[in-house]
Order: structure tokens, then C-alpha cells, then sequence
């Protein structure tokens, strides 16, 4: 949970905080939206009715009323299937009709989640709105009132609160540490402890996008990592969990400050490479003995699916960057695992596949690093032609890091 600091209040405000951006906002909407100005005011009539005409409903009619709000509610959920919707939700009106039906507390429960739905699908497209929801609404409050009580919407409230921290990572962060300079570490023991598995890894995922921000890696490197290392393997059942914790050492990878910490661990290269090992791989004797001890006899099979391979090739990519990195990957005998995974692959009739989604030319956060990918389609087969050259093939000063380099070109 959050645990805020005792003082802390929370003061919840259904008005906006900033007019001026929202006045900007609906000129946007005006000139990129299909809907128009009287549309907009038809849906904010039927989600507001007029107070003195609802003092007149007879009670035996007020389920009628509701069962109106909720059936417009779910006609904008519907439409956020499309593009087009988040310029509608955008507008700054709706905006703050939602928000308001939100923070009223005399909101239904079913209400209110169709509105995170409605949130969870919008602010997952669109950092403009993440960043209204969070400065002009000060959603992450919201979010933190919802966390911290035993509702129904806890799995939702935490999704959308790793859709904000995805977007605005820098905003999320200075909110929640405002409250909480520990909020990090909570966030972590609720991803890693199993108590709570139904939400537990969308706090992981929160952590993953927090992690774009220097400073939060460095902590998590020095302080939690030991936590995380063991959900990336077979023994985790939980296949959420186990790509979210590998997302996390892919973005601890990007750092090369933190290649020669993460790699003094052993338990870091087999909890990245475990998922892709298998029992059936051929190795010589010599290679065996390269391998991290705990691979060396491996019993079981591949338990990687896109995304999870996605997030090993492109952590390895990362700890490439340096050639500290490198040459502990070769001295660890990765070019091996990474050689058998291969005809794997192909014997599974999946090299076709190999890099389609694969988030190794992707960035790690919205503002985040790229990492090239040596101008071939199969990252798999880029990073093995990486690591079977020499570093006197690939010719640089040690003190430079291979993906300044192809930044730069």
C-alpha cells in the first residue's frame, strides 16, 4: 500500500486546478476531435442532470436515473476502443464530469468502475491526459485514497496509476514521495511478498515505469534487487510476475553505472537467463563449466512467451553496452544459452516470429534511452554476432559505451 505519512491528509478537489491549461486543452480537441461542442454537452447533460429536477424524482425512479448515468458511462468505455475517444475524454468538460463522479464518494461502486476502465483505456494511449488527470485533477491522490481502503477496485486503481507512471513518470514519482519517502520500497514488498497476488503485479509494473528515473534505479539496485531475482524464474507461477520483475532488471540494465553491481551477483545473469534455458540444450564440457553454477545442470524447459523473451534479449542487449558487460557475458558463457535457444526456436518453428513486438530497438520509458540493434531484424542473432566477436573486433576504448556510439550515428 501507499502508508502515507501519519500528518499527510488528502484533499480531494472535483475542480480543476489549472483553467488555463484547460482551456488550451479544449482548443485542442476543438481542432483534432470529430465531436463536437453540442455533443460534448449532451453527454455532460446526461451525466449531470439538473439538481432541482432531480429533487422531484420519486424514489421508485431514482434506480431509472442511475441506471441512465451508468448506461452513458458505459457508451464512453465502449467508444474508448477507439482512437478517437481520448480527444473526446480529453476535453476538459468531460474531463471534469468524470473526475467529479470519481471523487464523489457517494458514487456507486459499479460507477466508479466503469470510470477507471474508461481512465485505464484513455491514459494508456495518451500522455496529454495522464498529465491533466495527475496536475489538473491530482489523480494520484485519488489513486492513493482508493489503494489504501479494502474496495472492489483495487486491481483497476493500480492499473491506473502504472498508465500514469508509464506516461509521467517524473510527476508520479515527486507526488507519491511527497508522501511517502519509503513509497518505493512498499511498492516493491507488494510486488515480491505474494500477499495480495491479485494486485501485487501492477505494483511491480508502477515500479518498472518508476524506474525510468536514475535515481529510482540506483535504490533499487542497491536495496531491493535480491527481491526481484527470484521472481524472474520457473519457480514463480505467476507468468505477470515474472515478465514484470525481468522488465525491471532489463531497465536496471540500460543504466551502465550499474553493470559491475548487477553483475557482481551471479543470481542476476541466471534470473535473466533461466527462463530461456533448457534441459535438452547441448553443450561441451567446456562450456558447461563457463556457465553460472546454478545453469550448469539445469532440469527444466523454456518458460518464455513474447514478452518475456522480449525483455531478456533486450537486457542483455543493455549490459552489451559496456564492456564490462560484454566480456562478463562471454566470460559467463551466454553465447552458448543464447546459440541452443536459437535452434530451439527454429526447431519450434518460431524464428519467423523472432523480434516482431520485441522491445530491444524500444526505449525504456517515454523519455527514455534508446538501444540500437546493429541494423539487423533478428535481435536474437544481433546480440549472439555481438558477443562472439572479440573487443578488439569490435574496437572501442573501454571507456566508451557501445550505444553512444550507434546514437550518435
Amino acid at each position: 500500500m501507499f502508508h502515507p505519512k501519519a500528518e499527510t491528509t488528502i484533499e480531494l478537489k472535483p475542480e480543476s486546478m489549472n483553467p488555463e491549461r484547460d482551456q488550451k486543452l479544449t482548443e485542442e480537441c476543438e481542432q483534432r476531435s470529430a465531436v463536437d461542442e453540442s455533443d460534448i454537452e449532451i453527454i455532460v447533460k446526461m451525466l449531470t442532470p439538473n439538481p432541482e429536477r432531480l429533487a422531484k424524482v420519486k424514489p421508485e425512479h431514482l434506480r431509472d436515473y442511475h441506471a441512465h448515468i451508468l448506461a452513458a458511462l458505459n457508451y464512453i468505455r465502449n467508444s474508448t476502443t477507439e482512437h478517437y475517444a481520448v480527444e473526446f475524454v480529453l476535453h476538459p468538460k468531460i474531463m471534469h464530469v468524470l473526475t467529479g463522479l470519481a471523487l464523489d464518494e457517494a458514487t456507486s461502486a459499479d460507477k466508479l468502475g466503469v470510470i477507471l476502465d474508461i481512465f485505464i483505456n484513455t491514459t494508456s494511449r495518451s500522455q496529454t491526459l495522464s498529465q491533466a488527470l495527475i496536475e489538473n485533477y491530482d489523480m494520484v491522490s485519488f489513486i492513493e485514497r482508493l489503494a489504501s481502503g479494502n474496495g472492489q477496485h483495487r486491481e483497476k486503481t493500480i492499473w491506473l496509476l502504472s498508465n500514469l507512471a508509464g506516461m509521467c513518470p517524473e510527476l508520479v514519482h515527486h507526488r507519491l514521495i511527497s508522501k511517502n519517502e519509503d513509497y518505493l520500497s512498499s511498492f516493491i514488498d507488494m510486488f515480491t511478498s505474494g500477499k495480495d497476488a491479485d494486485v501485487g503485479p501492477y505494483y511491480g509494473q508502477v515500479a518498472v515505469s518508476l524506474s525510468t528515473l536514475e535515481n529510482n534505479r540506483h535504490y533499487l539496485a542497491n536495496s531491493h534487487l535480491d527481491k526481484f531475482l527470484p521472481l524472474c524464474g520457473s519457480l514463480n507461477p505467476n507468468r505477470q510476475a515474472r515478465v514484470t520483475a525481468l522488465s525491471l532488471l532489463r531497465n536496471l540494465a540500460i543504466d551502465t553505472k550499474l553493470h559491475p553491481l548487477l553483475l557482481s551477483k551471479s543470481e542476476f545473469l541466471t534470473a535473466v537467463v533461466e527462463p530461456i534455458m533448457s534441459k535438452e540444450y547441448e553443450f561441451s564440457d567446456e562450456e558447461v563449466e563457463k556457465l553460472p553454477l546454478s545453469l550448469q545442470y539445469y532440469d527444466g524447459a523454456p518458460i518464455v512467451d513474447d514478452d518475456a523473451e522480449a525483455c531478456i534479449v533486450d537486457t542483455l542487449y543493455k549490459l552489451c553496452d559496456s564492456r564490462h558487460g560484454r566480456e562478463t557475458l562471454r566470460n559467463s558463457g551466454i553465447y552458448y544459452v543464447l546459440r541452443e535457444y536459437h535452434k530451439f526456436q527454429k526447431q519450434s518453428k518460431l524464428d519467423d516470429e523472432m523480434g516482431v513486438g520485441s522491445s530491444a530497438m524500444g526505449i525504456i520509458g517515454p523519455a527514455g534511452k534508446m538501444m540500437q540493434v546493429l541494423d539487423q531484424d533478428n535481435p536474437l542473432e544481433a546480440l549472439l554476432s555481438l558477443l562472439i566477436r572479440t573487443e578488439e573486433e569490435i574496437g572501442l576504448p573501454s571507456d566508451v559505451n557501445l550505444g553512444d556510439v550507434h546514437m550518435e550515428e
